[in-house]
């Protein structure tokens, strides 16, 4: 099943692009010096960890996908309503990728925590997608 974290994340960046109310990337955008708001608030899909999630009758893996909120606001809020978008889209979704089966896509976690960057909110959200080979 190797390989199937990169189809995840198109996945989650297709279902996402679109369809909330900021610009969604694969990667942090190159920013001119000092992040101007202009660019935010954006979204970020990446950073996965894969498992192995085998059994004697199939294989498979469980993903755990980060998402990251990046907003120029002065509160959390933006950053906060973000994320409900995003978990409103994904969790307990019916999701699906060619050749694989999404069991499932669970929200872990959502965090917005304070940073010393005083000219952005960062939050972060983490999905698992449990996929298996379509048999």
């Amino acid at each position: 099943m190797s390989g199937y974290a990169s189809k995840a994340a198109e996945l989650i960046y297709a279902t996402l692009n679109g369809s909330i109310s900021a610009t969604v990337y694969g990667d942090v955008p190159d920013q001119p010096p000092g992040q101007p708001s202009a660019n935010m608030p954006y979204v970020v899909v990446g950073y996965d960890q894969q498992f192995p999630f085998d059994t004697d009758s199939w294989t498979g893996e469980e993903l755990t996908i980060e998402v990251r909120f990046f907003s120029a606001a002065s509160t959390k809020k933006e950053v906060k309503d973000l994320q409900k978008e995003v978990y409103d889209l994904l969790h307990r979704q019916s999701l699906s990728i060619a050749g694989v089966r999404v069991n499932d896509c669970l929200h872990r976690y959502s965090n917005v925590p304070s940073t010393a960057a005083s000219n952005y909110v960062l939050g972060i959200s983490r999905y698992r997608l449990t996929l298996t080979e379509v048999i």
